[in-house]
């Protein structure tokens, strides 16, 4: 029946294929439902409530609330070094997973502190050519786009850019997101050649794995209309932004803060 331990285990794996598709609400019920089973059957202290409860800080991010996700995320903190010790790459993890919630507060310094020692972590176990260690690199990128800091931006993404290629080949949902996030430093930093090249490469990777209103897609739409509206094409960047605009519309609800963005776009054009 549904309250069976395996049925746990079952929905674990279902949580990461609708995670991966950025599914966020069927997320929701999964973790509502779940949650409360594994502490049935485990309590706190678990590897499946930790599972679980990096998953639910995560979509408590996605809704705008990263003091709750660095709450959660901080109670796991011990747990997590009870289980499996205070270095080990499940450590690592979750110090990444708190990273980035540092960095959607703007709270750089704490973000670039938990960063270097998840890449520490890391490096312990894995060598510096594992998709792992680029993701690190992908996340120091954000970081940096963050700052305001565009060059340095770019050059971490390249390296990770070329760790994901070794590992995964060129076709890669996480390749598309990083030849994106290159394209709009360089709209930053006003090589716009270059930024419309490594847009366009993205998108159409992208294209290859996920549907013409996926959300993934309108991330490119909106680097695209940013582009665009720099080279004061404006019919071209309105046209993407209605695009992201519509799409983002649809995935999270019309009430959402990532919906709240494409607006500020349109009302920009």
């Amino acid at each position: 029946n549904e309250d069976h331990w395996l049925m746990l285990h079952i929905n674990c794996s279902f949580l990461y294929l609708h995670y991966v598709q950025y599914e966020y609400n069927t997320c929701k019920e999964i973790l509502s439902k779940y949650i409360p089973l594994a502490q049935k059957y485990y309590g706190e202290e678990h590897t499946s409530m930790v599972y679980l409860c990096k998953y639910q800080a995560f979509i408590i991010e996605v809704d705008g609330d990263c003091n709750g996700s660095l709450a959660l995320l901080n109670k796991l903190i011990p747990i997590v070094h009870k289980i499996y010790g205070e270095v080990h790459p499940e450590t690592g993890s979750l110090l990444l997973s708190i990273s980035h919630a540092f960095i959607k507060e703007g709270k750089f310094e704490m973000a670039r502190e938990y960063l270097e020692k998840s890449l520490e972590m890391r490096k312990k176990f894995y060598p510096e050519n594992h998709h792992s260690v680029g993701l690190i690199y992908k996340r120091f990128g954000f970081l940096y786009n963050s700052e305001g800091k565009y060059l340095e931006d770019i050059k971490v993404m390249k390296t990770a850019v070329k760790i994901y290629k070794n590992c995964f080949g060129e076709l890669h949902p996480v390749i598309a997101s990083m030849y994106s996030d290159i394209g709009s430093s360089y709209v930053h930093i006003d090589d716009l050649q270059q930024a419309e090249r490594y847009i366009k490469k993205g998108l159409n990777i992208r294209k290859t794995f996920y549907p013409p209103d996926h959300v993934e897609l309108s991330l490119s739409h909106i680097s695209l209309g940013n582009l665009y509206s720099k080279t004061e094409d404006y019919d071209l960047a309105l046209e993407h932004y209605i695009l992201a605009h519509k799409i983002t519309k649809k995935w999270y609800g019309k009430d959402h803060i990532e919906v709240a963005d494409t607006y500020g776009n349109l009302g920009c054009i």
